[in-house]
Parts: C-alpha cells; structure tokens; sequence
C-alpha cells in the first residue's frame, strides 16, 4: 500500500478520538472514528476483528505433544461472556482439527453437542454454532477436544532439534506466538485486546522438563505412554495474570538451570541444553539486575512470582517476552568466557534487557491492536538500552543506539514505502512485515526525543502513571500522551508527537548564513531518492544546539516550514545535540568548514551524526558523494572512535556496493586503508593490560575494514592468525577477532579457506561460532558463493540461522544470491511463509542499483504475489531505484574522485 499524506485533527474537527473512545463500527473494535475529515488518518481504517459479542475470561487447557510422532493433542475449556446475543461463536484456529465440541453453563456442568463449522483459510478462524442461542450477558464453557502437528515453520507450538550427549538426534517442543500463532496450538480469541487468564497442564514424558509462564503447583502421574513405553505425567502450572494469548508460552525438553533472586525476591533462572547451564551465568545476573531496576523505575514490582529464560536451538526470533517464560536463540542467551565475543556478550545484556523491559511494556500493558505495536518494541528499545547503560557504563551504548537503532530507522523512513510508527493493521496478516526498524528504531527515537524535551524525571513520572492506570489491560497511543501531558503540567505531547508517529518520514533542516549573518532555517521530508518541491510535510523540529550555536533566547522548536534565527557566539554550530532528534540537519559550505574545524571536540554521538548526514545527504542527491568522501580525508585520519568509524565504514560500503569498478574499489580501499589501517597497526593484535572494551572493539574494526580494504601488513598478519587458529592455536585469535578475520580471509581466498572454514563449522556445536562462520561464508568470492548459498539450504544449517549467511554476501555477490532465492523460492516459502523471517530472505533483493534489476525484482513478485510480502518488496524495489538514481547521478563526480586519489 502506498502511504498516503497523513493530516491531523484540527480544532474545527467534529469531535476527537478521544470522545469517541469505545464505540464501535462496523468491525473496527475500540478507539476511533469514521468521519470524512478522517480520511487518510492512520486510525480510522477497518480492523477485519472477531465478532465482538461473545468475549473469554478464562482459558483452561490441556497440551499433550508427542515427540515421537511430532504431533499434539488437547482440550481447552474456554469461559465465555456474550455481550450481544449470539447463535455461534467465531474463535481463531489454524492448522488445528477439532474432533469435538461442546457448550456448558457453567465448568464442570454437563455439556450440549455443537456443530463445528468448515474453517476460514483466509481468517484462520472456525465457526462453533451452538445448539441455543447464547442472551446478551450469559456466561458459558466452550470445551474443545483438537489435534495438531509440531511443525518446523519456528511458529505455533513446533519441534526444534538438538543432540544428546550420546550423539542422538531428538527433539523438543515449544511455543512462539506473536504475533498471531497461538491458534496454531489451540483454538482462541487470538487477539491483543481480548485478555484472559490461563490455566496451564502439560501431559509429557516424566524425564522430560516442562515450563510454561507460571510456576508448577501440581504433578499427577498418568497412564498415558508413548510408543517407546516412556511414562508420562500432567504438570499443572499457577492461574497467570490477565494476559493476552500471544504472550502465553511452554516447552518441554530436556534442560538444565542455573538459579538466583532478585533484591525483590523474584526467582530467575536460565535454561539451557544439558552441560551448558553455566554459560547461562552472565544473562542470569543481567536479568536479575534489570528486573529490580524496571520495578524501581515504574514503580511496580515484578508481577509475577518467577522469570524463566530459557535458549532454545531452533528459534526464528532473537527472542520473545512470553511473561514469566521468556525464549532466546541459544547464541542470544548463552555466554562461554574465552570463546564468545564482546559482540555477542553487549548483545546478550542488550536483548535481555529488552525483553525483561516488555513485563511491563507490552505484557503488563498491551498495545490494543498490532497499530501499536510501536508502544511495545520501541519502548522496549530505548528503556533496555537505558537499563544496559545503567550497569555497563564502559560501553556507552547511547552512542552505539545513535549508529544501530537511530541509523536503521532514518535508512528506512528515507523511503517513501516505509510506514508511520502508528500504522494501521486492516489484517493481522500484515503484522510481521512491521516488526520492522520504524516500530523498534523510530519508535525508540521517538521516546528518546521526547524524554529529553520533557526532562527525565518527567518523562519517568508520566510512564510510571501509564503502567499503573492501564496494568492488566490495554491502551493506545493517546493514553501514553496523555499520561505525559498530564506528568509535565500539560505541555502538548500529543501535539509535538503526533507528527512523528503518524507520519511517514522525517525532516532535513537545511541550514545557511544570510548576509546579515543571521541563521536560515527550512525543513522539508527527507527522501533517499532526493528532494520533492511538492511534500509539504513539517516537523515540530526540535533544533537543541550544541554550545552557543544559536543566541540565547532563540526558538527551541522549528514548527514551520523555515525561520530566521540569531546566531550565537560560537565559532561553529551544530543542531540537534546528542543526536537526540530524529532528523538530519545540511549545512552549507562555510558552516560545514566550521564544524569541520571544531569536529575533534564534539560529543562522540555528535561526530556521529555530522558523519551519517553527510554519507546520506550525498546518497539521496542533497549534494555531492565527493563531499563527505573529502571531510572524511580531511577531518577523520585521528579518528578513535569505534562508533564513529563504524558510521564511516558504512557510508564507504554503500557507495562501494553501487560503484564496482575496480577504479573506483581501489581509490574506496585506499581511502579505508588509510584511516583503519594507522589505527590497527597502532593498537595491534593483543589487548594491553587495562584497555577497556571500547578499545577491544575499535580493534575489531580496525582490523575488519583494513584487511577487507587489502592493507597490505594487516591482510597479512590476518592471513597468519588464521593459520595458526586452523592448526589448534585457540588463543592466535580473541573471540572479538574471529568474525572480522574470517571474513576477510575468505574475501581474498579462495578453495582452500572455503574449506577450513567450512569444516570449522562443521566442527564445533556452540551456536555463537557458528553465527560467525555462516556470516563469513557469505564472504565467499562469486567462484565459491554458489557452493555456499547450496550450504546454507542444507540440513547442517538450521532453519533461523540461514539469513546470516544471506546477510553476509558482498556487492559482488548480490546477483548470484538473489538468483539463487528466485530458484529456491518455493524453499523458502515452505520454510519462512507466515514468520518474520521471510521479509529478511526478500531484502537481498535491495543490493541492486539499476533501473532494470528494480524492473525485473518486481516483476518477480508479480508473478509470485505474496500478500504479507506487500511491504518489503515495495521497500526493496524503491531502495533498488534510489540506487540506480545515486548513480546515474554521481557517476562522473564519483569517478572524478576515484581518479584523484
């Protein structure tokens, strides 16, 4: 779909959202309006939603998996008030038989026989007609005998694999249900707003681990045995809270923990495959530290009396925050001293932190409908990057969210097909396309923005009155505006925000020194395939300069189209301080000249900015490639920083992926050689004693970007760091080095490093080594990468892991991947079709850089229509285009460059 100009409520609107908060048209169930004023409004479409006469209160199911046969069976029994009058009810079930099905008055009374009806494909739903009409405000217990299949789709309740310590293949089950897969495992009202509570049993084998979101209250032997004559018993877990069925979770499996409390007296525990319960350690006392700190800063203790972790080896997500059981892949959980990276460790401390974020923001506190889904994940990202920074200071993760979450949303908000952070779901087929970088990234950009307008404590304030009004139910965006509105003394949230959540896109402020030497300031929407005349959208800018950029008493906000501000005393300016807004800012020639002389004592996250601006504003045609190419020569050789340097590898990848001739390849290593290569020369291979992390990591970079740029003495001393590794010498490279050497070795290798990194791979089972060997394969020149891409299909990689490779692949290599997924298609829509990670498959398609390849890239999936699809491959042709616009453009400037150096 083509977003369309979003428009907002004005003071001669009819009325607002709020006083029309419960009624109900058509199907569209909850806040909003259907006026003609409405029209484009990213509110007021119709949500295709269950019929909303008959609402559950209580879910009491029985699951029975059967490992063997990989298959399940169950009963659930599901409490029932009508609120209109009804003859049949319409609940969720998809992939499910229902053998039986039968209504009571009440639990335990005896039942009447209902007719279930034929399933709708379409709506994963089934009809139940009951024998006698349910009257507005009856109780009822729906009671349904089904059966199921655990699939290898990594949704609903599947199968996932692993190894016995005897070297046995056996499996496992477990549960991941957002956004819309709990009907895959038993038939109910799957949506957010229709919450209840469960009562969990599960039927396993006796040497088996269970978990679900509660603790066990309950252990009764059965007489029920598999083929193999293994007992089975039925454990059953405490009643939950009032939650939504997404977030309901179990797995069984054979694992073990490790244990420790929170200063609240919460027990965690992580679990992991039998003999890897220690390296659980780490994620253990992070968990246990965010979960105090998130009780102390909403004011609300952990609501539930135990947390799970638990790593899972088959596992489509990077995790999910099921309440109380909360699944990780294994390399996001689990940490081994001395063979897992840095890397991977911020990860874990980052991913925990986001999940344990959600007990609050998202479990305790439900977006009402997938449109906000933004209020979940991307508050889950910035308060998680807030708690990790709180307890790891020495990794200065704001910087990092300024290059990885504020990067990722502005590349893709650039685009026209992108979508508001509130985007309607007509269709909960539509969900997985927006787990995307606007609901993670923007949204957390946008509380970021908004918390330093509002000032911490009254941004805290205002969240702790939100969770504790709105606890065990659901709100939209408007309750947290209000919420914050009220907790700074009514200043208009609602107003400044509503222009970045229910608009697509971001500004550019372009900024210029008149005659008089005041300041010029004008806004217009940000586009990657260059400036439109035509957009008329603004932005409340908040302009937050750095020093005395602008004279004291200036205006704080751009809210038109352009003013005229008072310049201050400072010899240079820089807007948007911290990086803190979601925008970018163009400076003309002699105010760039000046931040270029004061660019050494800016903030790191300021460095930043002025250096992703100007690679974006030359690649969307706002100036020349040539100039950030020179600031960079310029103003970067002494660069120390890790995140900044990370920004300008980035924006020398980019035009290194759309100029591929060896001129311009050549003039772009020269370039990085000189810059990366000082800096790890100077810092070496080993770490000195006492060198922070920061450092560890700029030497990871260093090496990466210097040896894949060719530097003559860093390729060569990689080349024989990894010889020594092959032949058993461990410690030749750190964890922090592996990822960067393996790639780079493969890039300028050929069969024989094709083969030892294969067979390292092929060699050890710790999910973190894997991850990197796969992504280095996708290094492999365009002779190997055929070899490779047949590798990734094969039963050695595991389903979730394949998009590391893809991920991997070079410019070089784009053409021969995306033909490799036009021929393997029905593959990989067997596999991903309905899951998140299918949009990941399509985006290798966004390499190319013509006209034609964005041509035939469409044409593909014309013939192909897959409808949850829709989105990204809107994005990938558009990013296509763009790129073949960049170049036709800046070919001649780009090459005049490249001939100059």
């Amino acid at each position: 779909e083509s977003p369309r100009q979003r428009t907002h409520h004005t003071a001669t609107h009819p009325h607002t959202h709020e006083t029309m908060a419960g009624i109900t048209f058509g199907n569209f169930r909850g806040k909003g309006c259907e006026c003609s004023k409405c029209e484009g409004v990213v509110l007021c479409a119709a949500r295709n939603l269950l019929p909303d006469s008959i609402k559950p209160t209580h879910y009491t199911l029985l699951i029975h998996p059967d490992l063997d046969t990989h298959t399940f069976s169950g009963h659930v029994e599901i409490a029932l008030e009508a609120t209109a009058a009804s003859s049949a009810i319409v609940l969720h079930a998809h992939e499910l038989a229902i053998q039986k099905a039968s209504f009571a008055a009440a639990a335990g009374a005896d039942g009447t026989q209902c007719e279930v009806g034929a399933f709708e494909k379409e709506e994963q739903s089934v009809t139940i007609t009951l024998a006698a009409p349910m009257a507005a405000g009856q109780k009822g217990v729906l009671s349904l005998d089904f059966t199921g299949v655990l699939n290898d789709q990594l949704a609903g309740f599947y199968r996932t694999k692993y190894t016995s310590s005897a070297g046995e293949e056996r499996f496992g089950a477990v549960t991941q249900f957002e956004a819309t897969d709990a009907r895959r495992a038993f038939p109910c009202f799957d949506e957010p707003a229709l919450k209840a509570t469960f009562d969990v049993t599960l039927r396993v084998r006796t040497d088996r681990v269970s978990l679900s979101n509660m603790p066990a209250i309950k252990t009764v032997p059965t007489s029920a045995v598999d083929a193999a004559g293994n007992a089975h018993h039925d454990v059953t877990y405490a009643t939950t809270p009032k939650m939504s069925t997404y977030l309901l979770a179990f797995a069984v499996g054979e694992y073990e923990s490790v244990e420790d409390a929170t200063k609240g007296g919460v027990t965690v525990r992580v679990w992991a495959p039998l003999g890897e319960a220690e390296q659980g350690r780490f994620a253990l006392g992070v968990a246990c530290q965010v979960l105090d700190f998130f009780s102390s800063y909403f004011d609300m203790a952990f609501p539930l009396p135990k947390l799970d972790m638990i790593a899972i080896p088959d596992f489509g997500a990077g995790a999910m925050e099921n309440w109380g059981l909360v699944t990780y892949r294994t390399v996001l959980l689990l940490y081994k001293e001395g063979s897992t990276s840095l890397q991977i460790k911020q990860q874990i401390a980052g991913v925990v932190a986001h999940e344990l974020a959600h007990q609050w923001f998202g479990n305790l506190v439900t977006m009402e409908w997938w449109t906000d889904l933004w209020l979940n994940e991307g508050f889950a990202t910035w308060v998680g990057t807030r708690a990790v920074a709180e307890f790891f200071p020495e990794w200065k993760v704001w910087d990092d969210f300024v290059v990885r979450d504020m990067g990722r949303g502005l590349e893709l908000d650039s685009l026209r097909s992108s979508h508001p952070v509130e985007v309607e779901m007509k269709s909960s087929s539509m969900v997985n396309e927006v787990f995307d970088a606007i609901s993670y990234s923007k949204g957390a950009c946008s509380i970021r923005m908004l918390d330093a307008f509002l000032t911490e404590d009254v941004f805290r304030d205002g969240m702790r009155k939100y969770v504790k009004q709105f606890a065990y139910s659901n709100a939209v965006t408007t309750d947290l505006w209000a919420c914050l509105s009220e907790a700074s003394g009514g200043k208009p949230v609602r107003q400044m925000m509503e222009c970045w959540t229910r608009q697509t896109g971001y500004p550019v402020v372009t900024v210029a020194a008149s005659s008089s030497g005041e300041l010029q300031l004008e806004q217009t929407r940000f586009l990657a395939t260059g400036a439109d005349s035509s957009d008329a959208t603004t932005w409340m800018v908040p302009l937050r300069p750095v020093g005395g950029g602008l004279a004291t008493g200036a205006a704080e906000v751009l809210e038109s189209k352009g003013c005229v501000l008072p310049r201050g005393d400072a010899p240079f300016l820089k807007l948007n301080a911290g990086q803190s807004g979601f925008y970018r800012v163009s400076y003309s020639d002699d105010l760039l000249d000046a931040l270029g002389g004061a660019f050494a004592g800016l903030s790191v996250a300021d460095r930043v900015g002025v250096v992703s601006d100007l690679f974006a504003l030359g690649k969307a045609g706002y100036h020349s490639t040539a100039k950030p190419l020179a600031f960079c020569t310029k103003y970067l050789k002494a660069e120390a920083s890790h995140v900044v340097l990370t920004e300008v590898a980035a924006g020398l990848g980019a035009i290194g992926a759309v100029w591929t001739e060896v001129a311009v390849t050549g003039a772009l290593d020269a370039l990085a050689t000189e810059v990366f290569g000082a800096v790890a020369l100077r810092l070496g291979w080993s770490p000195t004693a006492g060198e922070g992390d920061t450092t560890a990591l700029l030497r990871a970079l260093a090496i990466r970007i210097a040896a894949t740029a060719n530097h003559t003495e860093v390729l060569s001393q990689a080349r024989a760091k990894f010889a020594a590794y092959v032949a058993g010498d461990a410690s030749a490279l750190p964890p922090e080095l592996r990822s960067a050497v393996f790639a780079a070795v493969l890039k300028h290798g050929g069969e024989a490093e094709y083969a030892q990194l294969l067979a390292l791979y092929r060699g050890t089972e710790a999910m973190d080594q894997r991850v990197l060997l796969l992504s280095a394969l996708g290094q492999s020149p365009p002779s190997l990468l055929p070899q490779a891409l047949e590798f990734m299909l094969s039963s050695e990689v595991r389903n979730q892991d394949v998009i590391y490779l893809l991920r991997g692949v070079q410019a070089s290599g784009i053409r021969l991947a995306w033909q490799f997924v036009r021929d393997h298609w029905s593959t990989f829509l067997e596999r991903y079709a309905g899951g998140m990670l299918l949009p990941h498959v399509v985006k290798v398609a966004g390499g190319f850089s013509s006209e034609a390849d964005a041509e035939a890239v469409l044409a593909f999936f014309v013939e192909h229509p897959t409808k949850e699809l829709e989105k990204t491959v809107a994005q990938a042709v558009e990013a296509i285009r763009a790129q073949a616009s960049w170049r036709v453009r800046d070919d001649a400037g780009v090459k005049a460059w490249a001939a100059s150096r």
